[in-house]
């Protein structure tokens, strides 16, 4: 298993970047969604608007719903999947 986002883990924040961004730039990830889901991702979890998207705001709040519903941790993983792939597919076709 890969550890991420805690304390020594693997992969985490480093420096401005929040974890999503680290993995993206470790595994060279130039796919122009991706990078637009890192961006919305960045300011929903840095909370700094360093990119100013506006759907980090939705994307949180979907996310910390589904933990807060008391759900085990692999339905919030297949619900967090279902979202970030129908994300991915719409920002694929724009």
């Amino acid at each position: 298993a890969v550890s991420f986002d805690m304390l020594d883990a693997q992969f985490s924040h480093v420096n401005e970047d929040c974890t999503f961004e680290t993995l993206t730039k470790r595994f060279v990830i130039r796919d122009k969604a991706v990078q637009k889901i890192g961006e919305m991702i960045h300011d929903a979890d840095l909370e700094d608007d360093k990119f100013q998207r506006t759907e980090c705001i939705g994307i949180d709040r979907i996310l910390k719903g589904c933990a807060k519903e008391g759900l085990p941790d692999e339905e919030i993983l297949r619900r967090g999947f279902e979202c970030f792939d129908a994300l991915y597919s719409f920002l694929q076709r724009r």
